[in-house]
């Protein structure tokens, strides 16, 4: 995924949860959980232009590689009100070696760094504001609402 497309922990967990029940519904517009995701990043009912604004571009020098975890036919935030939602650590660490092989095959290395928000995200997904001059804080805020809107533009 592209690098200025996650905008933080909580954007990329709000994708994957809409992904998640989206999947258990059957109401998913990709093909594939890794199309959807991006579909849903993206903030757009478009595939090709949700791969336009997320996917990699030629003079990208930085990249997200993203796990999904995959919980089968359960809602993983269907567990009861009084319990907390856990993923399991041996979701991460058994796609460890995954991500190792394809960061080798792609010539890359692992930066330790968790996603910002930037204007630069934003506008790369094609979120437009009619508000001048947006407040930096606000950001991740407009990364969710535009997330949301995936299903609302055409």
């Amino acid at each position: 995924m592209a690098f200025d497309a996650a905008a933080s922990e909580i954007h990329l967990w709000t994708a994957w949860h809409s992904l998640r029940r989206r999947e258990l519904r059957k109401e998913m517009v990709g093909n594939n959980v890794d199309t959807e995701f991006l579909r849903l990043i993206s903030g757009t009912h478009q595939i090709k232009t949700a791969f336009e604004r997320a996917g990699l571009r030629s003079g990208d020098q930085s990249a997200w590689i993203v796990h999904l975890p995959d919980f089968g036919g359960l809602d993983p935030y269907d567990s009861g009100a009084n319990e907390v939602v856990e993923i399991p650590r041996e979701s991460f660490n058994d796609a460890t070696l995954e991500a190792q092989r394809l960061m080798l095959h792609l010539k890359s290395e692992l930066i330790p760094r968790r996603p910002l928000p930037t204007q630069d995200g934003l506008d790369r997904l094609g979120y437009t504001t009619s508000e001048e001059g947006s407040d930096p804080s606000n950001l991740e805020s407009y990364f969710l609402v535009h997330a949301a809107m995936a299903d609302l533009q055409n």
